[in-house]
């Protein structure tokens, strides 16, 4: 199962009602080879969607245990790992930032120190402790901007206007996967983990 992120093209602050589906989803390999998949659930809270390829791969997917995660604390190094643009060859690289904070409720995440473009460049990257476990993977966490407005909001930087990238615990992405059928068919809606 792959995990994507953002599927929504509404942000969760906008006061715009979308409905629709996801078609024609394709999930792209390291050497550009498409393999055709369907949705099998979405987690509206979260902005995600899991994958499942539709017919057996000719070779098994590479895969990451989320079983066996780690729990950062703040101000530890962690790495995200992606892969560049086709102007890159598509080429995987690596991203070093730090924890900045660890948030517990409602639900935890962990937020990292700013990466290029508040987390935007990023989402969907797994992120790694320097022990090689896998932390969780960047999301992008959108609210209705404070209402204190001018500039306590700019010095806010983008949490001060309801945007931030933050790592989801691979534990909660666990948790909402187990939901996912077992067999391919139709598509659930995950709820909170």
């Amino acid at each position: 199962m792959v995990i994507m992120s953002s599927v929504d093209p509404s942000p969760n602050y906008a006061k715009v009602e979308t409905k629709f589906d996801l078609k024609d989803v394709k999930i792209v390999l390291p050497d550009e080879t498409e393999l055709p998949a369907q949705v099998v659930l979405r987690d509206e809270d979260w902005d995600m969607a899991f994958l499942r390829p539709t017919a057996k791969p000719a070779k098994p997917l590479a895969a990451v245990d989320l079983a066996k995660s780690d729990t950062p604390q703040v101000f530890d190094e962690v790495v995200a790992v992606g892969r560049m643009a086709k102007v890159a060859s598509h080429v995987p690289a690596l991203y070093s930032t730090r924890i900045a904070a660890v948030v517990r409720k409602p639900r935890a995440f962990y937020v990292p120190q700013t990466m290029s473009g508040y987390g935007l460049d990023h989402l969907g990257m797994p992120v790694f402790a320097m022990n090689g476990r896998l932390i969780g993977v960047i999301l992008l966490r959108m609210m209705a901007a404070s209402s204190g407005g001018g500039f306590a909001t700019m010095m806010g930087g983008a949490e001060g206007i309801g945007i931030a990238g933050i790592v989801l615990p691979a534990s909660q992405i666990l948790e909402t996967a187990k939901q996912a059928p077992a067999e391919a068919g139709s598509a659930r809606t995950g709820k909170k983990a």
